[in-house]
């Protein structure tokens, strides 16, 4: 399955690196506006609810637009669709650069604009997955995974590092150029360079029935439980990841610590343990039980990584379970990437992965928005109380202000790691994983040729 370099077999290589490569740069420069916006409201309003609507607004149309978008990315043009939805986030970003220039940016733009991003996001997420898809022989989708593993990896550890820096420098206004610098990059290779693949059939095709065509995302998952329980498993994830590691992380280390360096220390450590993990993943081949590696992984997050973060009080703990929590999270990303390539017939991928995206994300806002009410009305007031239960948490987790977000902490680390029990011991899930375990094994035995 791997060659002696490493390397993948591509079906056109220069036209695959240059299409991930790019695409990746764009995706930085676009994070780090987004991360510049958040930092942008937080210094206008102070007001962490506000910068809680930044993501609930690009979130909710995402997973709107996604549960109907899947014949589209079927059947449209892959190559001009990207460009256009490319030219849209250009403007978005464009649109910022002038309200901001001329003193007239509010809060209310900011959000509006995330709106419209979150529109394109659902066209370009699964559209980005079919072409990579269709760049890269069968026999090499584990690789494929790794590679985007990696590359979300490094986008997520160097977006809050290079935002702060860029926006503490030169303001608003740099972290903007680069956004354009890096659109213009992906932009023109794509125009210019890069050929992406069309689907030969599509002119002769009958006509679009549209209701029924969203019906097949759903109803191809509805026949293959296995595949839906796992997607129904990454939805309670991404939920109980929103409540506390990407919600309020960075509140309880500034409450428990009182010291910004010990937070941009555990940020720093959370990207370098996903980039470590993306690069095992991407060098090392992977068991070939990949839903199996799936809970695992997880679980191995939950356990380790919230539930230290929970008893920690200071670097002593908060760095290992930075890298616990971090680390595994690429496995987690590449082996359902890998299931889902090879689950799912090339024609139907856009809607079964648009599908995916509606089902996995829909939890996510609702996870942002729960995740800052639960700690300023309900568990930061319950630590501070007199009960037996706030008094048995406070011997646990210390005394410091917030303690009650990292009660919410030890919530989630317990409940994520059951969850992942229940799911490696569900006969379903059980069934699923040994399909997933014999393909891969057929896989590696015959080179991939059985796979069409």
């Amino acid at each position: 399955m791997y060659l002696p370099s490493g390397r993948i077999i591509m079906k056109n290589r220069k036209d695959f690196y240059l299409f991930w490569l790019t695409q990746s740069i764009s995706t930085l420069g676009s994070s780090m506006t987004s991360y510049a916006l958040i930092l942008w409201v937080f210094k206008q309003t102070n007001s962490a609810f506000n910068v809680s609507l930044l993501s609930f607004c690009s979130f909710v149309p995402y997973i709107v637009t996604s549960i109907f978008i899947g014949p589209f990315i079927d059947t449209c043009k892959r190559k001009r669709t990207l460009l256009v939805c490319d030219i849209f986030a250009a403007l978005c970003s464009f649109s910022i650069f002038l309200l901001l220039r001329w003193g007239t940016l509010e809060v209310i733009h900011v959000l509006l604009v995330n709106i419209i991003i979150g529109f394109t996001n659902a066209v370009t997420s699964p559209l980005h997955s079919v072409t990579m898809g269709t760049l890269v022989q069968d026999s090499k989708y584990e690789r494929l995974s790794g590679l985007m593993s990696f590359s979300n990896s490094l986008s997520v550890a160097f977006t809050p590092v290079l935002a702060t820096v860029v926006f503490t420098l030169s303001g608003f206004t740099g972290v903007l150029l680069i956004d354009v610098g890096t659109f213009l990059v992906a932009f023109l290779s794509l125009l210019f360079l890069i050929k992406i693949p069309e689907r030969q059939e599509m002119k002769s095709q009958e006509p679009i029935t549209f209701f029924k065509d969203i019906k097949t995302g759903y109803s191809f998952l509805a026949g293959r439980k296995g595949l839906l329980y796992m997607m129904l498993f990454m939805c309670l994830m991404n939920f109980l990841s929103r409540l506390t590691y990407e919600n309020i992380l960075p509140a309880m280390l500034l409450s428990r610590s009182g010291s910004s360096e010990v937070l941009a220390t555990v940020t720093g450590i959370i990207g370098i343990g996903g980039i470590v993990g993306g690069l095992c993943v991407l060098f090392f081949p992977l068991p070939k039980n990949k839903v199996r590696l799936i809970f695992l992984s997880a679980g191995f997050s939950f356990l380790f990584g919230d539930l230290l973060m929970a008893i920690g009080q200071d670097l002593r703990l908060w760095i290992p379970a930075a890298i616990a929590a971090s680390f595994p999270i690429s496995f987690v990303s590449a082996s359902q990437h890998f299931v889902l390539y090879n689950s799912v017939p090339e024609k139907i991928q856009g809607k079964v992965f648009a599908t995916r995206n509606a089902i996995q994300y829909s939890t996510i806002p609702i996870g942002i928005l729960l995740g800052g009410w639960l700690s300023d009305f309900v568990f930061e007031p319950l630590m501070q109380g007199t009960s037996s239960t706030a008094t048995v948490l406070r011997a646990v987790l210390g005394q410091s202000s917030g303690t009650g977000m990292a009660a919410m902490f030890l919530c989630t680390g317990i409940l994520g790691s059951c969850a992942c029990l229940f799911a490696l011991n569900n006969r379903t899930l059980k069934t699923f994983s040994k399909e997933t375990f014999r393909q891969a094994a057929s896989l590696l035995a015959s080179g991939g040729n059985d796979l069409e």
